[in-house]
């Protein structure tokens, strides 16, 4: 009966090595290769806020506090942006 147990023992043991051991091994030197690398930061206009959209701002326009004022500048850039065929974005870095 000892035997049959340690038999057991045994094969769930190799059993927990040979499915556990390759994915630890692989994590851990993927940690130490990798610890000390770190990200870089995109500039600021350079993409939305997952980073997977690469864009960048022609320009960047602030509007008037006045509303009369910001009313008439953002008519006069959206017809500007439709003469040039270019896109606007309002407030594109603050969305997302």
């Amino acid at each position: 009966m000892r035997r049959i147990l340690l038999f057991t023992f045994l094969a769930l043991v190799l059993i927990a090595l040979v499915v556990l051991l390759p994915p630890a091994v692989f994590l851990s030197a993927v940690g130490i290769r990798e610890s000390h690398t770190a990200l870089a930061k995109d500039a600021v206009g350079t993409g939305d806020a997952s980073r997977l959209s690469k864009s960048s701002a022609a320009e960047v326009i602030p509007v008037d506090a006045d509303p009369a004022a910001a009313e008439k500048q953002l008519t006069a850039l959206v017809q500007r942006a439709a003469r040039e065929g270019r896109h606007i974005t309002i407030s594109g870095a603050r969305h997302s």
